[in-house]
């Protein structure tokens, strides 16, 4: 029952702070838009987060259900996802400084 209680309350929790949080993302859209930051890259900045939070919360599941290495898989594939996510934003971020050398 331990893991259905803490996952409930992790689903519930969620649900609680999704009102909060559009209102987070709308502020972060709008700061990102006089910033002058591309549509595309903050996208990319906000499925990074997304899958960060995603994959700490799967892992921190299966850790609490006794399975240490399905939690380290998870952390795993979360962290190779961001990378893979990430390219645009590392390319340009690249293509920047080799520009100013």
């Amino acid at each position: 029952f331990a893991l259905l209680t803490a996952l409930a309350t992790g689903v519930l929790l969620f649900l609680q702070i999704c009102s909060p949080l559009g209102e987070l993302l709308d502020m972060l859209r709008q700061m990102a838009e006089q910033a002058g930051v591309a549509e595309g890259y903050f996208g990319i900045v906000l499925k990074v987060i997304g899958i960060a939070y995603l994959s700490q919360f799967a892992s921190q599941l299966c850790a609490d259900a006794g399975e240490g290495a399905v939690a380290a898989k998870i952390e795993l594939a979360g962290k190779v996802l961001i990378m893979a996510i990430s390219i645009p934003v590392l390319t340009e971020v690249l293509h920047v400084v080799l520009t100013l050398v």
